[in-house]
């Protein structure tokens, strides 16, 4: 039965496949004589003996699905070896054929792998692979990576000076470009291969990664020559692959690979084979990546597709590889003995199934050593963070005598890390270690790092901060996001009563009844440290800002207790000390990744105050309701009261506002837009959540130009009334219209707005008087602005709503707004536009830099470009239906750099607007009948008329009424039109109408100069 692509095959399919994974419909051995077994309920098979056999009879069912011709296939499966090529194709010169090259099996599968060669020639990284499971004998799953596309320059084919012979070290070494006084030393003797040659993959990527996109340190590279012009991107070449020794700084023994063709003697590939290895691990359990089904002691056709491949870092070199390095050393010490595995060097490969041994071992060695390596990328300093521990320390994967346990004890002083110990995941063995699932490992590491700061393995009010690491780091791509419940289980795949979303009226907070330290109390620090991940960022639709929040939030961990005093050790009975020791470690940041401290430390506080902590005296207990604010605490409402839940856009404050003239009251904060070359009157509503009044209250005021991407201090210019003092203060929830500022706007477009309030006992994180690194700058406002309730940004031009389809596109006329990369480096800009669906429903689209809705470019660190937002009309609407609709109608531009949200402009729709204000004093009021409008409208209906499958339609009255106009004018021509094209009597009764599309004629011009022969359109 042929082999179908059904619901039950999934592949990766993004122009050519593959992968092919089909658990649920698998390619079954049939045996030979019972041919039939096929057939029911549609099974798909082959007959086959042997494992090569079906995997021949798979290829062939699958080769179509993959794009692999025929040609290429090895022969009809009468092969029973690896040696037996009786049946392969002969290859010809400049063809490509498929060849059995490996055969093995890892607890229960066996995979059957095949090496795409051309003349003979292995292509590097190209063939099949063909997964079988037992019993019965069934393919479940495939990979190609089978090259079409093959085609080597016949002066690279021939070969040249530079083959397997030629290759000395003092020659390699000229190739190389190596600036050191010591020669290369050549390993192994040289192959030639196949190479598609890529300038972006001709070094490692990973020298080019930041240290919060990598898990590990970037690798050594040389600085090699450039290549001949005669060598082209994407081109194939034959080359020979050397691999040598060659100490570089820092790594005084290095094995590496490197690729020269054989006609130019270019270096076209160069990899470090820093002493490393690859594995294959779980970066995260198959709950957390999706998979409901898949226990720790489930079979290993579910548990393996779940392991990812990861390099090794840092291991100590040899020949066999042992999981040894600078941090970490896997052991056994403890039941069951299960002896630490090794590999051949090369390749050190460590490929296990889930279930086994060696893949306890691989992943306990890549989490813990690769811990350490993320403090090691954030800046911290090991040698003095854990001074008391010595390295690397020992991990024994496979101990408790297969319990289901894991512990990272303290060494024989109690000062420092003894290591690691863990057990399995689920019971009875075979099942997968504990030490594969990296919230485990994380809790443990958590630990870890008390060891040295506290000796001791616990906080005095709570077991560690272990279960925060775990909660926070595993959030930003973990499937269970979306789940309001299975999201704040900590440890999902294997204890789903661990949590991390405890609520304070069940008793979950500071002083709360379950407030008794141990487990119990470190859900409560876990629920109150993942509010501040989800305020940093970690609520964010983008996963980059939530990967950003969890870093920056670890970050903070890290440093609070390391910062803990050891000696003698600082108490930690009560949170207050490590909510404090937080909040300093935020304030003693100077640059941290771009992150200015100061800016996070009021969401501390924020975060403890919601679970429990700072009750006002008096209050009752246990404790069943947040904290009590600070005494005071003077903000700017940008929607959440004071608090800080995540805000996705800070900059649509409208506690801010402008009146075109003074006005009392701040003219009952009704926005008016502000007008360039004359004096605006600039206003805010400041309030006070705290238990105090405010007094010594002052308000600064500043604008910048329209644009996304600004920093303080350098972009907000203070308004001409800079400062404001509050006369007799705020009292506890009260407020303040506070203004005028009178100012003067110099950019047409709605600059932006700032405002900052200060009090007495509650500075802005921008006050010089606070010394903090974020108030002397440069820090991007997006930054600065969601975390500080004292500063609010209004980046918010009401546009016209209440005069439908010619007064919105009134507010579109050359509207521009600046954008700037706030970045160190050059970044990849994108521009994300959005209609309400108000406008969407309507058929109205919308374009920056006349690209619709999303509009991507670089800029480099701190460049600036500026960018058109323009609307494609839809149909028309009334003031009555902007009404009905609500008010919070709102088209908005988001900016991101790097996949980071950073800022953007907010377009509210104003039912009390009909037509857009000048916006220069002086300056013509549009009308509807504005030129520019009639151009948006006619450019609307040339696009709409030229879609694909389109009419010539446009559903807006102008545009009708233009159509009425020119039907009537051909309505006196159509009966002689009809005529023309010789339609029959019925036909004309039947035809209503007709549409002129442009057309081009040619004719033969004999009148003129030319030849009799020329034509003219």
């Amino acid at each position: 039965m042929t082999f179908e692509l059904t619901e039950n095959v999934h592949n990766e399919n993004n122009g050519t496949v593959r992968h092919l994974e089909h658990f649920q419909q698998p390619f079954v051995a049939l045996s030979p004589g019972n041919r039939d077994f096929a057939e029911p309920e549609g099974v798909t098979g082959a007959a086959a003996a042997t494992a090569q056999i079906l995997a021949e009879s798979y290829l062939r069912e699958v080769a179509p699905v993959y794009g692999i011709d025929e040609a290429m296939l090895p022969g009809n499966g009468s092969g029973e070896s690896l040696t037996d090529r009786r049946a392969a194709p002969v290859p010809s010169t400049g063809h490509s054929t498929l060849e059995l090259t490996e055969e093995k099996e890892v607890m229960g599968t066996t995979v059957v792998s095949y090496q795409q060669k051309y003349d003979d020639l292995p292509v590097w990284e190209a063939g099949v692979s063909v997964s079988i499971q037992p019993e019965p004998m069934r393919v479940t799953a495939s990979q190609s990576s089978v090259r079409t596309d093959v085609e080597v320059p016949e002066e690279s084919l021939q070969g040249g000076q530079y083959g397997p012979g030629d290759l000395t070290p003092g020659i390699l070494k000229s190739l190389l470009g190596a600036r050191t006084s010591d020669t290369p030393t050549v390993n192994a003797a040289s192959r030639q291969l196949v190479y598609q040659y890529d300038p972006d993959q001709r070094l490692d990527p990973e020298t080019r990664t930041t240290a919060t996109e990598r898990l590990e340190a970037a690798p050594p590279t040389l600085p090699l020559p450039p290549v001949p012009d005669a060598i082209a991107p994407q081109q194939y070449y034959r080359v020979t692959e050397v691999l040598f020794s060659l100490p570089v700084t820092g790594h005084p023994s290095l094995n590496w690979r490197a690729f020269v063709e054989t006609a130019t003697g270019a270096v076209l590939y160069l990899r470090a084979l820093t002493a490393c290895a690859t594995a294959l691990i779980y970066r995260t359990d198959p709950l957390t990546a999706g998979a409901p089904a898949a226990p720790p002691t489930g079979p290993a056709a579910t548990l393996n597709p779940f392991r990812s491949a990861a390099v090794l870092e840092g291991l100590t070199n040899g020949d066999p590889q042992r999981l040894k390095g600078k941090f970490v050393e896997v052991v056994d010490t403890a039941l069951p003995v299960a002896a630490p595995p090794n590999a051949p060097n090369p390749p050190a490969n460590f490929f296990f199934d889930a279930r086994a041994r060696e893949f306890a071992a691989v992943n306990a060695y890549h989490h813990c050593d690769w811990l350490f390596r993320q403090m090691q990328d954030m800046g911290f300093n090991l040698a003095s963070y854990f001074d008391g521990t010595d390295f690397p320390v020992p991990v024994d994967a496979c101990g408790f005598n297969d319990n289901i346990n894991a512990r990272a004890p303290g060494n024989v002083t109690g000062t420092g890390s003894g290591g690691f110990e863990f057990g399995l995941a689920g019971s009875p063995f075979p099942a997968v270690s504990i030490a594969a699932d990296l919230r485990v490992v994380l809790h443990e590491f958590g630990h870890t790092i008390l060891w040295d700061s506290v000796h001791s393995p616990n906080f005095g009010f709570a077991h560690s901060a272990g279960d925060s690491l775990a909660a926070v780091y595993m959030d930003p791509e973990s499937s269970l996001r979306s789940d309001p419940v299975r999201r704040f289980e900590t440890f999902p795949w294997i204890m789903p009563n661990r949590n991390h979303g405890r609520a304070v009226s069940s008793g979950w907070g500071w002083g709360g009844l379950n407030d008794v330290g141990g487990y119990s109390s470190e859900q409560i620090l876990s629920t109150t440290h993942f509010r501040i991940y989800q305020s940093l960022g970690g609520d964010s639709a983008d996963v980059n800002r939530r990967r950003l929040a969890a870093r920056q939030t670890m970050y903070l961990i890290f440093k609070a207790i390391g910062s803990l005093a050891s000696n003698p050790v600082t108490p930690t009975s009560n949170p207050k000390v490590f909510a404090t020791a937080l909040m300093n470690a935020d304030i003693g940041t100077a640059n941290f990744e771009g992150y200015r401290g100061g800016t996070f430390h009021k969401v501390v506080r924020w975060s403890f105050e919601k679970q429990g902590l700072y009750q006002p005296p008096g209050a009752s207990t246990p404790v069943t309701g947040p904290g009590a604010p600070p005494d005071v605490d003077v903000y700017i409402d940008d929607g959440r009261n004071g608090e800080y839940g995540f805000q996705p856009s800070h900059w649509e404050c409208a506690d801010i506002w402008n009146r075109l003239a003074p006005s009392a009251g701040g003219g009952g904060g009704v926005h008016e837009t502000p007008v360039v070359g004359q004096v605006n009157h600039a206003y805010v509503r400041i309030r006070n959540r705290g238990t105090k009044p405010a007094t010594n209250v002052a308000v600064r005021g500043y604008s910048a130009n329209p644009g996304v991407g600004l920093s303080w201090p350098g972009d907000w210019k203070p308004m001409d009334t800079a400062q404001i003092t509050v006369p007799g203060g705020i009292p506890p929830n009260g407020s303040a219209v506070v203004g005028p500022f009178h100012w003067r706007p110099t950019t047409v477009g709605h600059e932006c707005m700032f405002m900052e309030v200060s009090a007495a006992g509650d500075l802005s994180n921008i006050d010089p008087g606070t010394f903090f690194p974020c108030s002397a700058g440069s820090t991007a406002e997006w930054r600065l602005v969601p975390f500080d309730n004292n500063l609010a940004q209004r980046n918010v031009a009401p546009v016209p709503g209440g005069g439908g389809l010619r007064g919105l596109l009134s507010g579109f006329v050359n509207r521009r707004f600046m954008v700037r990369n706030p970045l160190s480096g050059e970044a990849r800009i994108t521009l994300d536009a959005e209609l309400p669906p108000f406008l969407a429903d309507r058929d109205w689209r919308i374009r920056v830099d006349h690209t619709d809705s999303r509009f991507v470019f670089g800029l480099a660190a701190g460049a600036e470009r500026q960018v058109t937002v323009s609307l494609r009309p839809g149909q028309d609407f009334t003031r009555d239906e902007v009404l009905q609709a609500g008010r919070a109608l709102s088209i908005r531009v988001t900016a991101s750099a790097d996949g980071v949200t950073f800022g953007g402009m907010t377009y509210p729709l104003d039912p009390d607007m009909a037509v857009a204000p000048s916006e220069t004093a002086g300056g013509l009021q549009l009308s509807h009948d504005d030129p520019a409008i009639d151009a948006m409208i006619e450019d609307a209906r040339l696009q709409t008329a030229e879609a694909p499958g389109a009419t010539d339609e446009v559903a807006t009255p102008a545009a009708a009424a233009a159509r009425r106009t020119e039907e009537s004018a051909v309505d006196s021509d159509m009966g002689s039109l009809i005529a023309q094209l010789g339609a029959s009597d019925p036909l004309r009764e039947r035809v209503h109408r007709i549409t002129l599309r442009e057309v081009d004629i040619e004719m033969d011009d004999t009148r003129g100069h030319g030849d009799p022969g020329d034509s003219t359109k």
